[in-house]
Order: structure tokens, then sequence, then C-alpha cells
């Protein structure tokens, strides 16, 4: 039988060990679980489960680091090290590229976030993560509050489009209309489709100009006007 004493004799391992280690799991499951609600109740790819877990996973490789780096003489921090590379590649996956908009980026770096909590709940400071993550959530709604309130209606305008293509084009004007998709949350786009006496189809859009640049179908109508609005 594997006796952990004759391989690490240095290792203490008692009541208050597996008691710390309980702790551990812990302030882990609350530090992910305060960021992983935030992110489940907006329907994000990486919700409750995966970031209670990254934490909670970081918190154990963290703690183990240190303690087998205190039996063996080691460094202590060799494996904690590695953590941050480890959960690039989780937060690489909840990015997402849609023509010129990509999504997921807050999403991953909270990851990376929750990665930092579980380094420090395996650190032994549990309430100091605890208070990170609750504050890291507040921040974050800050953030969000002050780009809704004053950042995207300076950089959201709105667009209005309006094109003839020939009848021939009729597939690929619907084509694009059920496939199209903006990426914009503050500037909904609407996209009306009608066809005038001659067979011609008169194609009117209205957009975020900030993130409308991939309308491709422009090049095949014989003709189209772009008008912008100052608000948006």
């Amino acid at each position: 039988m594997l006796d952990l004493y004759e391989i690490f004799p240095d290792l203490k391992i008692g009541y208050s060990w597996f008691l710390k280690f309980f702790l551990l799991l812990v302030a882990g499951t609350i530090s992910g679980g305060i960021i992983g609600i935030e992110r489940e109740l907006l329907a994000k790819p990486a919700g409750l489960k995966t970031l209670v877990f990254v934490t909670v996973g970081s918190a154990i490789f963290s703690f183990f680091s240190i303690e087998i780096g205190k039996a063996t003489g080691g460094d202590p921090l060799r494996i904690a090290s590695n953590i941050a590379t480890g959960i690039g590649f989780l937060g690489a996956g909840t990015i997402i590229r849609r023509g010129e908009w990509v999504e997921g980026l807050t999403t991953a770096s909270l990851i990376w976030f929750c990665g930092a909590l579980g380094v420090i709940v395996g650190s032994g400071y549990f309430l100091l993560a605890i208070f990170c993550s609750a504050g890291g959530v507040i921040f974050l709604k800050t953030l969000e509050f002050f780009e809704e309130k004053f950042l995207r209606e300076k950089r959201c305008k709105i667009m209005s489009i309006r094109a003839i293509f020939p009848k021939e084009k009729k597939d690929e004007i619907l084509n694009f209309s059920r496939s199209f998709f903006p990426g914009c949350s503050r500037v909904p786009h609407k996209i009306f489709i009608q066809q005038n006496a001659e067979g011609d189809f008169i194609f009117d859009f209205e957009g975020c100009e900030r993130h409308t640049k991939n309308i491709t179908i422009l090049g095949s109508a014989s003709f189209y006007q772009i008008k912008r609005s100052n608000s948006g």
C-alpha cells in the first residue's frame, strides 16, 4: 500500500491539513461561483460549472504545488506557474469570430481571472479570493454601465442602405438576409425586401455602421445608396 509519509517524510497531513483543504474547496467554489452565476445569467459559453471548476482546479494545483515544494525542497511555484498557460488555451475556445465581429473576449478574460482567483485560494487567502471575485463582478458591471451610457453612443451610428438588384439575384439576397449577423447589441438591424413593377428587388437595410462592414452583395446591385445618421 502506498504510504505518502515514505515518499514525502516532511509532508504533514493531519486534521488541520484536511480542514484547510476542505476550506480551499469551499472558497474556490464560492469565488468561481460568483462570477459563474453572472456569466450563466447572460447565457455565455463559459457559465457556472466551467468557472467553478477552473477556480477550484487552479486552487488545487496551487495548493499541492506549494505542499509538494515544501516536502521535497523544490520550487513551490513550479506547478502553479503553468496555470496561466493552461487557462489561456481554455479561454481561447470561448472566442468566436463572426465576420468583422469578435465575441467572447470578456468571457475568456474572466476565465483567466478565475485562474488567478484559484491561485489566491490555493495559497491560503480564502477571504481575499471571495472579496476579489465579488469586486470583479461589481467592477465588470460598472464598466458595462459606463460603456453603455457613454462609449457606445459615440461609436454606434445608424446606417441606412437602399439597393436595387436584378431579379436574377433573388436567391443571393434571400441567403444574405437569413445569414447576416451584425453583432451590435445596441442598434438592431432591419432588412426589408420588396419587388417593384419591373421585377427588380428593392433591398432596404438599417443597422449599426460600425458593426456592418461586410455587405458583399452590394457589389452585384445595379444601384445602391448609403445614408449615415449622426446619432445611434
